[in-house]
């Protein structure tokens, strides 16, 4: 049974994270991505640390064969065709291969488009039924276009850096670059609904995404304007002002999240630590009250927590149908059992012999007919360039070899 998006051509000009995020995700789910890179350097994520390598893991290269394990996470089911965009034999190429495509992602600046005169006209004129999806930091037409969206900044201004981390200590950014990965997100979203559009109207769609409008809609998804006017502060590490007992404890050789804000399940919480009469103290007794005194019980649950292992904690709870987990690192969770049967992480083929394993994302959707998946290794620099051009454009090996003469691929 094929995948969904089988059938389904994508030129892919992104480089970095979120734009090859998005196209490895809809190539997981069977669509053909083809993606353009320059002839001399290609996606400058092939040269970001850290490298693999028969002698492990560095952030220098040592090593003739070894592969940049950001690039081989993001760039996986990918065909790699070198075209250089700046000359008008290789403008032209990429027209014809839109002729023959579907889909268009691009994460440049805006106006860089036009400017290659790739502009909005031109690739209609080229594929009037094109869905050309731009992926930009802070969208276009407000004045704030064309500064820089690195991931730290788009942190700080969406608000979220502000709301995370201690009252007492700074702003805090995530662990993870999280401002350029939930904008892949709402991209897919846009594409497969245009790709919706473009079978009931027959025209094309353009789909934008700003980084920044992505990130800022997660934070005001929570109530913090509510909290300021309550007095409450803008971070307050791993609790909700709103629900108590909800938070992270320490134990006596980790950490563990109980979440039992709801009567039923704080009843069983008490019950499980043995102080039954927690649940009918009035400080306590209500969700209301609850919340009110919320750093009088906390004091009381991580006294408790901190006499047990982490361990014996979470298996306690879970007999009592407490919501409750362990805090594991990210080794625990590459390794957890249950993501890999679910194929939600997976092991990544960076084709250098001897190197160390490496673990990335799989696709954590799942369908009763065939699962997605992401097998087939990141491409090398122009790996497919021959293969494209002499199935989708009919070239052949002499006028393959004038262009690469010509430095056109």
């Amino acid at each position: 049974m094929p995948l969904p998006l089988a059938g389904i051509r994508i030129i892919d000009l992104t480089q970095a994270l979120a734009g090859p995020s998005c196209t490895q995700l809809l190539a997981g789910l069977g669509a053909e991505v083809i993606k353009i890179e320059k002839p001399d350097i290609g996606d400058h994520t092939r040269g970001n640390t850290p490298y693999a390598s028969r002698k492990g893991f560095s952030y220098s290269r040592e090593e003739t064969k070894q592969a940049s394990i950001a690039f081989a996470k993001r760039n996986r089911n990918k065909k790699s065709v070198t075209l250089n965009l700046k000359s008008e034999s290789g403008r032209a190429m990429l027209l014809r291969l839109i002729e023959v495509s579907h889909i268009l992602v691009e994460n440049y600046a805006p106006l860089t488009m036009a400017k290659l005169g790739l502009g909005e006209d031109a690739l209609r004129a080229a594929n009037h039924r094109l869905i050309h999806c731009a992926i930009t930091g802070f969208g276009s037409g407000d004045g704030i276009e064309n500064r820089p969206a690195m991931d730290t900044i788009l942190q700080g201004m969406s608000g979220l850096m502000a709301v995370t981390g201690f009252e007492d200590g700074p702003p805090t950014r995530t662990g993870v670059p999280i401002g350029d990965l939930v904008g892949p997100l709402y991209a897919t979203v846009g594409i497969l609904a245009a790709l919706r559009r473009v079978d009931t109207t027959g025209k094309g769609e353009l789909v934008e995404v700003a980084l920044y409008d992505a990130l800022a809609s997660l934070v005001v998804v929570e109530p913090f304007d509510a909290y300021a006017s309550m007095g409450e502060a803008s971070r307050f590490g791993n609790v909700l002002p709103r629900l108590s007992p909800f938070g992270s404890y320490r134990a006596l050789d980790g950490w563990v999240c109980i979440c039992a804000p709801f009567n039923d399940t704080f009843v069983s919480l008490c019950s499980a630590m043995g102080r039954d009469d927690l649940a009918i103290d009035k400080r306590f007794s209500t969700r209301e009250a609850r919340v009110v005194h919320r750093d009088e019980l906390d004091e009381i649950m991580s006294a408790w927590v901190l006499s047990r292992t982490e361990e014996s904690t979470v298996s306690l709870l879970r007999k009592h149908d407490v919501p409750v987990g362990p805090v594991l690192s990210p080794q625990q969770v590459m390794k957890d059992p249950s993501l890999r049967k679910r194929r939600a992480v997976v092991d990544v083929d960076i084709r250098v012999p001897g190197a160390p394993p490496v673990a990335g994302p799989g696709i954590p959707i799942h369908f009763n007919s065939r699962a997605p998946e992401l097998d087939v290794p990141a491409p090398d620099l122009g790996q497919h360039t021959a293969e494209v051009l002499k199935q989708l454009l009919g070239m052949d090996a002499a006028a393959i070899a004038r262009l690469k003469a010509e430095g056109v691929i």
